[in-house]
């Protein structure tokens, strides 16, 4: 088989779709002509993604909000191929003052999120009996430990163990399921966040042997990539895109 892909036609799901990876992603996919579902939490960004994609198709949902989140999806989102549950959430800060408020921000965001909205496309995936894929937005955080992340940290290492289960129980209705897990990344997050900590991101650099930032552009091939027939057998996997971070 040769090394193409297209999603020309095909319905894709997108949660945190307004911003950053997201954003980055719907726009490749819009490139294709592929049929996209955008979900965010944020109507007014939303409204500047159907500006510049009109072809989409917007949902405005709060993945935190169990109950808010079944509302706004349930029966709307019928007919989706292919789930990429990107939205998160996160708190940078030391393990001493970690807020509760900001832990259940997390879990619910980065955990609980993944769960109710894979419940509400994956059932119906089912139904219709055509298989699926499901590409969870995980992180190098779910392999190694930084500074005043630790809660981020383990609600993706908790993302990767429910990405396997997902896996083991879902394989058998055609749906694969796997993560990608990137390193930090140039976002306008990353970049406000560097700007406001000048140096921060130099113990970062510092354990990546290819020397920088990763680009949203090879996340994205990235997760096209496991989106793909090319990706047919790859199952319960976590990529790791991390210019060799991880190694380290």
């Amino acid at each position: 088989m040769s090394l193409t892909i297209s999603f020309k036609g095909k319905k894709v799901l997108v949660t945190g779709a307004a911003r950053g990876l997201g954003r980055d992603l719907v726009a490749s996919l819009h490139a294709q002509d592929a049929i996209i579902i955008a979900v965010s939490r944020n109507p007014d960004n939303l409204a500047k993604l159907k500006a510049e994609f009109p072809k989409i198709e917007t949902i405005a949902a709060d993945v935190s909000d169990w109950e808010g989140t079944k509302t706004a999806l349930t029966g709307k989102v019928t007919g989706v191929e292919y789930l990429i549950n990107n939205a998160g959430v996160v708190h940078v800060e030391p393990f001493l003052n970690v807020k509760p408020e900001h832990f259940d921000d997390m879990w619910d965001t980065n955990v609980k999120g993944v769960i109710n909205v894979s419940q509400i496309v994956v059932e119906d995936m089912i139904q219709r009996g055509k298989g699926g894929c499901v590409i969870n937005v995980s992180s190098q955080g779910a392999k190694v430990a930084s500074q005043s992340l630790g809660i981020y940290d383990t609600t993706k290492a908790a993302l990767d163990m429910l990405t396997k289960t997902m896996a083991v129980e879902l394989g058998v209705h055609g749906i694969r399921v796997n993560s990608i897990n990137p390193t930090m990344f140039e976002t306008d997050m990353t970049k406000s966040w560097l700007e406001r900590n000048p140096g921060g991101g130099t113990p970062y650099l510092d354990r990546v042997p290819m020397g920088r930032m990763a680009e949203s552009w090879e996340i994205v091939n990235a997760i096209l990539f496991l989106m793909s027939d090319n990706a047919s057998f790859i199952h319960a996997e976590a990529l790791v895109v991390d210019g060799g971070f991880t190694a380290n």
